[in-house]
């Protein structure tokens, strides 16, 4: 909500500079939030890395699959799903 309010604060000042007379007046508002939205948008940024699985980290490789889950085979085409799909695709 932070977010929206503040792109649209940003939009409204940057619509209303330009058809101002003295478009400077509009800066400190326009500054400050743009500051709330690049600061929020890192937040957000910052929340998502921290959603990244540790095994998707650079390291040795180790096995993720549980002891009691089974391989699963990908299904054999009969037939080809896009023309455009080459046949090794296809076999896969």
């Amino acid at each position: 909500m932070v977010m929206i309010g503040a792109a649209l604060g940003v939009a409204y000042y940057v619509k209303a500079a330009c058809a101002a007379p003295t478009p400077e007046t509009y800066w400190w508002p326009f500054f400050w939030l743009f500051m709330l939205l690049f600061v929020t948008t890192g937040i957000g940024n910052g929340s998502t890395f921290r959603m990244v699985p540790i095994s998707a980290c650079s390291g040795p490789r180790r096995n993720v699959m549980h002891k009691s889950s089974r391989a699963v085979t990908p299904p054999k085409w009969s037939v080809s799903p896009s023309p455009l799909i080459s046949d090794r695709a296809a076999a896969w």
